[in-house]
């Protein structure tokens, strides 16, 4: 985190905008704060849009088990990867309806009428998280679910791409092509009818929605800055 506007692009500019004077006027932690509700504002709307070009740069793989709800995240969750059977290798989840998945686990399971879930394939009835002895997997591993918050999986372990947002490190995940939006959302935030750069936050305020409806649609560029 910057301890002074020198050192963060976003701060520098704010303060050159609005002039040498604000540096007195604005006390560095005050601004600091609202970069950092700029930042997760611009990051939310990224992660509200699975198909955004920023999208998949926000996300981590989380450890998630069988039946857990999902931890807390923005946006929606990723394809999962799920390791199929204990030691192998992960691959990606195919979506599955919820019943299917649990039928796959738990109807059937033993006795002939087993290969109706498992495929029997090298004729060998094969459950959901296990291998055959030629090293094949069973037909049902792989599948997922995410049924109102809660994670349901077939297969040994699962990791799922969620996007979590940390306040202290927000402002460092802005992609460079959105500091101007940062810019433009700490200044709108900041005048004061009696200030003298109030104009400029007035004319920021209105620019920024442009800028806000630019990054919810995809967009990778928003408005530049004024030349400073």
């Amino acid at each position: 985190m910057p301890t002074t506007p020198e050192e963060d692009r976003v701060l520098r500019t704010v303060y050159i905008i609005l002039g040498r004077p604000s540096q007195q006027k604005l006390p560095y932690k005050d601004v600091l704060a609202l970069q950092t509700l700029a930042s997760m504002q611009i990051l939310r709307l990224i992660a509200s849009n699975p198909n955004h070009p920023y999208f998949s740069s926000l996300m981590t793989l989380v450890d998630v088990n069988d039946g857990d709800f999902l931890p807390k995240h923005e946006g929606s969750p990723g394809v999962p990867m799920i390791v199929p059977y204990p030691g192998g290798e992960a691959r990606s989840g195919i979506l599955a309806d919820p019943d299917d998945i649990d039928s796959y686990k738990h109807d059937i399971t033993t006795g002939k009428y087993r290969a109706l879930y498992s495929g029997a394939v090298d004729q060998q009835a094969v459950a959901y998280n296990e291998q055959t002895k030629g090293g094949r997997i069973s037909p049902t591993a792989c599948r997922y679910s995410f049924k109102n918050g809660q994670f349901h999986f077939t297969g040994d372990s699962a990791k799922v791409p969620l996007v979590q947002i940390d306040r202290d490190t927000a402002a460092s995940l802005v992609p460079e092509d959105y500091e101007p939006t940062a810019v433009r959302l700490v200044i709108s935030w900041l005048g004061k009818p009696w200030d003298k750069f109030y104009p400029i936050c007035l004319r920021f305020a209105q620019e920024v929605r442009e800028d806000l409806r630019l990054i919810a649609a995809g967009s990778m560029q928003v408005q530049p800055l004024p030349e400073q």
